[in-house]
């Protein structure tokens, strides 16, 4: 419950309750109040009727049943109840005429107020419009700076465009770029393919062509040997054609008028070379063209446990038949082919 400071008779006591206000005599809907809570300042005295609480509490008042009236007493004597009559006559105008100022007060510190209220306001209204003033020039200068920056804005503009352009023209070129050397690195991956794969043929190549000139040396050696065999096979056939001509020199005259007597040909004759395969020099690694390789070509499997399949045969020089041969088969017909007469 809320509770209230009253004035009453140039003081204030309290604080009091509704119900203790209304049960005082002296305080009515007129007589000045301040709450209890807060501060007592001049625009918080009011009139009691102002507040609910204390409207109601005297309104109950007023309609409780009137107490009985006193019997009534011997009349007091004129002279002495004169005194006391004046001065509760001079205390009731003080406490209306102090009652009345009072409220005469509290309307003039609440006029106070409204224009303290109004002051302030005015003071605010005036900083504003100092405020707007000054944004508002600002806002002029503003405006005319951007009204000669607008002279130069076109000019900006078209070099923006022309930065756009080149700058499209350099993203287009770097494309194109990206795009030769995407193909550059395709074409140099392809060419070290075609390179490895040329350098492997080139080494499968040159282990063919050791292998082959080996073939050739040996077959070279064999033939050199077969030579010198039918030679030391000649020079006894000769021996033999000597020995058989002092033994039956009658064939030896008939084979003599039939053929013409071959001129006589050393014991050990020169063995005649071989005819070899022509053999190419094995070029560098670093000087094969990758673009003279087939990269289609087929492979030769090879390995150095497996060597590759024999090389065609050497075709030799083509050369008269050697004279041991022809040696033996003048032989052969002078002895077994003659008939005796």
């Amino acid at each position: 419950m809320m509770r209230y400071w009253v004035y009453l008779q140039g003081e204030v006591p309290g604080s009091f309750d509704p119900a203790e206000l209304a049960a005082m005599p002296d305080v009515g809907p007129g007589t000045l109040v301040c709450p209890a809570e807060g501060e007592i300042l001049e625009k918080n005295w009011r009139s009691a009727g102002e507040f609910p609480d204390l409207a109601a509490a005297f309104q109950a008042r007023d309609r409780a049943p009137a107490r009985p009236a006193a019997l009534p007493s011997p009349a007091p004597d004129a002279s002495e109840t004169a005194p006391e009559q004046a001065a509760a006559d001079v205390e009731k105008f003080l406490d209306n005429s102090s009652s009345k100022l009072f409220r005469h007060v509290s309307e003039l510190m609440r006029e106070l107020e409204v224009r303290r209220d109004e002051r302030s306001l005015a003071t605010s209204l005036q900083r504003q419009v100092a405020e707007l003033k000054d944004a508002l020039q600002k806002s002029r200068e503003k405006a005319a700076l951007l009204e000669d920056r607008m002279a130069v804005l076109t000019t900006l503009e078209d070099a923006v465009r022309k930065n756009e352009i080149h700058t499209r023209g350099l993203e287009e070129a770097l494309k194109k770029s990206e795009t030769a050397g995407a193909e550059l690195h395709v074409k140099h991956e392809t060419c070290r393919t075609e390179l490895e794969n040329a350098k492997r043929r080139l080494t499968e190549a040159g282990n063919d062509l050791s292998i082959r000139n080996r073939l050739v040396d040996k077959l070279s050696k064999e033939l050199t040997e077969r030579d010198l065999a039918l030679a030391k096979a000649l020079a006894v056939i000769r021996r033999f054609e000597e020995e058989m001509g002092r033994i039956c020199p009658e064939a030896a005259d008939i084979e003599g008028r039939s053929e013409p007597r071959q001129p006589s040909l050393p014991l050990q004759p020169e063995p005649r070379p071989v005819a070899q395969a022509p053999v190419q020099p094995s070029a560098p690694v670093a000087s094969v063209e990758p673009s003279l390789v087939t990269p289609d070509a087929p492979r030769r499997p090879y390995t150095t446990d497996d060597p590759p399949s024999t090389p065609p045969p050497l075709t030799p020089v083509p050369a008269t038949p050697p004279e041991a041969q022809n040696a033996l088969v003048r032989f052969l017909r002078k002895y077994f082919s003659v008939t005796p007469h």
